[in-house]
């Protein structure tokens, strides 16, 4: 039986959030015709698509991907390609999240561009589980406040991340902050406030809930993450320092170079010289 779309509601969407456009757990048994519309959008949003069983196919341009099961497929809209579901054998069952607002829509374009628009996951993963529980939540129970909705997507969005980075189903537990560092925050530009207000936090409680896991102060934890992001950079990429920097999170080329020389007693291209993994 196939379901309605979910659409999450709030009494206040302003403000910067991540915001859960919709979603749904659902099976397609009509034959989808290419439609160039399909996923265009009026409003930019990411659209995460994880195959349960049968297949789709994802055409742009000349070249055409199919997405199996145990494949999700990550798109940002407006987009000029197009699903296309054959009925040839198993009905298309999937489960998608869409995403819009731009905290949300930075960590799924950085997630991409990091790992590519196709990935394979285990349904058993915690990225597909929680998939699962997003949408039985907004079926059940669908107005919370913007800022559970936020966080909420947040959340899901750094399972996504380690999922893809591991390699693995074993992802992290990051609904409840763990201890190890979320891999995506320090991509987020800007002070620990500001990432705060970006998730809908004020300053004292983020940094209170992550002192009491972490044991230190968030503003090192966050300097640390970085500088260990820009040192996997400058080990395995020959991206100029500036865009080392941009990547990692630091604000501007010099700030990163100082606090690289401050806390590794050496620049940034020095350590590549001594550790540069390219051949």
């Amino acid at each position: 039986m196939k379901e309605a779309t979910l659409v999450p509601e709030a009494p206040d969407w302003r403000g910067p959030v991540c915001r859960i456009l919709c979603c749904s757990d659902d099976i397609e048994e009509t034959m989808r015709p290419p439609n160039p519309f399909f996923l265009q959008a009026l409003a930019p949003q990411g659209m995460w698509i994880y195959t349960i069983a049968g297949y789709v196919e994802y055409e742009q341009g000349d070249s055409r991907v199919r997405v199996g099961p145990g494949q999700a497929l990550a798109v940002r809209q407006p987009a000029p390609g197009t699903l296309v579901y054959h009925r040839h054998g198993l009905p298309w069952r999937r489960i998608y999240i869409g995403f819009t607002g731009e905290p949300a829509l930075g960590l799924f374009d950085y997630i991409v561009q990091q790992f590519g628009s196709i990935h394979s996951l285990s349904p058993d993963s915690r990225v597909v589980r929680n998939a699962h529980r997003i949408c039985a939540m907004v079926q059940q129970q669908p107005l919370r406040s913007a800022q559970f909705w936020s966080g909420l997507a947040y959340r899901w969005l750094n399972l996504w991340w380690d999922a893809c980075k591991e390699g693995t189903s074993a992802t992290p537990q990051l609904v409840n902050l763990s201890t190890k560092f979320p891999g995506l925050i320090p991509m987020s530009h800007g002070s620990v406030k500001e990432f705060a207000d970006r998730m809908g936090y004020s300053r004292s409680y983020l940094s209170r809930r992550l002192k009491t896991i972490w044991r230190r102060n968030p503003s090192d934890v966050l300097r640390q993450a970085r500088l260990e992001e820009a040192m996997r950079l400058l080990r395995e990429t020959r991206l100029p320092i500036s865009e080392v920097a941009k990547k990692s999170g630091f604000s501007s080329s010099s700030v990163f170079c100082a606090s690289f020389k401050v806390h590794l007693g050496k620049t940034p291209l020095n350590y590549r010289h001594e550790h540069i993994e390219i051949r």
